[in-house]
């Protein structure tokens, strides 16, 4: 396996592992949210916190696939570069919205719904992080080579 294969699948496993650390996240706070009785308020409240939390569990799927498209070496380098700036910038947000919260409630002691917020907002780091290295390996029109063991 070369370097460049080596270093986009460590990137490819730091995006997906991410995403899965956010899905994480995103049901612990849901089982809160169900265990304190959060699903009477009223349905439209209901669906909005049942898609969202499930939402980001099929973005980890989705990013599986992903991924392996991008690692390909018919990919082309400049388009690829493009999207991954745009998609860590993306997560990169996503962090700073779920960490800012859990930073506003810096003085309360543990608490379930600041464990979701804080793995949603580790997750969207690694995967901005993931998004980054995958980057990084575009650079200077690189493509990976065919393998033989394919």
């Amino acid at each position: 396996m070369g370097a460049i294969t080596r270093d986009r699948n460590g990137a490819r496993i730091q995006i997906v592992g991410g995403f899965a650390i956010a899905a994480l996240g995103a049901l612990i706070s849901f089982v809160n949210w169900i265990a304190n009785g959060g699903i009477r308020y009223s349905s439209n409240s209901d669906v909005q916190s049942f898609a969202a939390t499930f939402a980001v569990v099929t973005g980890v799927v989705a990013w599986w696939f992903l991924s392996q498209i991008v690692m390909s070496d018919v990919t082309p380098p400049l388009l690829a570069r493009r999207a991954l700036r745009w998609l860590m910038l993306e997560e990169l947000c996503f962090a700073v919205a779920s960490l800012a919260f859990v930073i506003e409630f810096r003085h309360l002691t543990f608490a379930w719904p600041l464990v979701g917020n804080v793995l949603v907002g580790l997750g969207a780091l690694l995967s901005a992080a993931g998004f980054f290295s995958m980057m990084r390996t575009f650079q200077n029109g690189t493509s990976i080579p065919q393998s033989s063991d394919a």
